[in-house]
């Protein structure tokens, strides 16, 4: 099984151009911006993970989920440090 991988990027970075070259290889698939507020918009079939993640305990079962479906996950940093990681850091023990 192919390594897992995410990518944190800075908007405007090329980031979107650089997934777009990696899931051109047959033996990757990545996920593009998957706790963005519209990615459930973006993929009709998709759950909003955004609004799923409550914890550290569902951001990890969500996180599993999506690296069964993809090898890789793509993220804005700025949206996952505002959105996904408040949430996991600051989640009671």
């Amino acid at each position: 099984m192919p390594a897992k991988f995410i990518i944190f990027a800075h908007m405007r970075s090329g980031s979107t151009a650089l997934t777009h070259a990696l899931n051109e290889h047959p033996g990757l698939k990545t996920a593009m911006e998957p706790f963005h507020e519209k990615y459930s918009e973006w993929h009709l079939r998709s759950p909003d993970y955004k609004s799923l993640i409550k914890d550290r305990h569902t951001a990890r079962f969500y996180s599993d989920e999506l690296f069964e479906q993809y090898n890789g996950m793509k993220f804005w940093i700025i949206i996952w440090l505002q959105n996904v990681m408040r949430r996991y850091c600051c989640a009671t023990m």
